[in-house]
């Protein structure tokens, strides 16, 4: 069964979150990875992304992001500004790909729908999936 049935997890995952909104003001928090696949095995952990006006280094943002030690469930966030992840999807990082098209948003911003749309953008360029990552191929053209 996968985490995302869970009532335990989905309280643990909600009380994570909102201790993240009471941090950074309306971070987007996507959950992505195999729980958001529904492909999670109990040892696997949940990887979280939160998108948020960070003005610390990526380091400590890692450390700040941390969940408790109470923490049941292994969650497993990173932190970038807007322009940083805006840029990873320009960059064609996988990660920031499969997280704006397979990840569950769990605390939305208008930085979500800014994702959505570019990630769009880059498939009407020709964004294609290879084995271990993605390229842009151009679009054939019509004569």
């Amino acid at each position: 069964m996968t985490r995302l049935l869970s009532p335990e997890f989905r309280k643990e995952l909600q009380e994570y979150c909102d201790r993240l909104t009471r941090l950074y003001d309306a971070p987007t928090i996507i959950l992505s990875g195999s729980t958001a696949l529904g492909e999670d095995m109990p040892w696997s952990d949940v990887d979280l992304i939160v998108i948020a006006d960070f003005e610390k280094s990526f380091l400590q943002r890692l450390e700040e992001l941390a969940p408790s030690i109470n923490n049941r469930f292994n969650f497993e966030a990173v932190g970038y500004t807007p322009r940083e992840f805006l840029d990873m999807l320009g960059d064609l990082n996988v990660k920031a790909i499969e997280a704006v098209e397979q990840g569950i948003p769990i605390n939305s911003s208008p930085i979500y729908t800014e994702l959505k749309r570019k990630l769009n953008e880059l498939k009407s360029e020709g964004l294609r999936r290879t084995n271990c990552s993605y390229r842009l191929e151009k679009a054939p053209s019509s004569h």
